[in-house]
């Protein structure tokens, strides 16, 4: 379905039960592409891209996933975001860039934004949905 796995990691598969544990610790819901993504390829690697947005370049590496070790999952670095107070928990990480910068989305409406560490105050609005995304990415230039 998804275009843009690299490779496939079928140990790190995670149910439904998995995701309904992390929404309760957190208090979040996942919006339910991210949810089937998630349930489908936690733990896969994506293909590297980059996509241009008002001018400026933006690299996406991978995903942040749910419950795999040795990675930086959502149920690992969540928490960090939240007690470091730097970045809103409102904003949840779910993809990441070469540098370590992550992608978001926010748990309002899903929109999705780009934080540089360097400049948290100013998030950079990426698009309105996971979905548009995930048609971004699909469509863009591999890197």
């Amino acid at each position: 379905m998804y275009n843009i796995i690299q490779e496939t990691h079928r140990e790190y598969a995670i149910t439904e039960e998995d995701i309904r544990e992390v929404e309760e610790r957190f208090g979040i819901i996942f919006p339910q592409m991210l949810r089937k993504f998630y349930l489908e390829h936690n733990g896969d690697y994506i293909k590297s891209c980059i996509f241009t947005l008002d001018g400026n370049n933006y690299m996406v590496q991978d995903l942040h996933y749910i419950k795999v070790k040795n990675r930086a999952s959502v149920d690992l670095i969540f928490p960090w975001q939240i007690e470091d107070g730097y970045i809103s928990p409102c904003f949840v990480p779910f993809a990441y860039d070469p540098g370590g910068e992550s992608y978001y989305w926010h748990t309002e409406d899903e929109s999705v934004y780009f934080i540089d560490g360097q400049d948290i105050e100013n998030p950079v609005f990426v698009c309105k949905t996971i979905d548009e995304f995930f048609k971004l990415i699909e469509g863009a230039d591999p890197f």
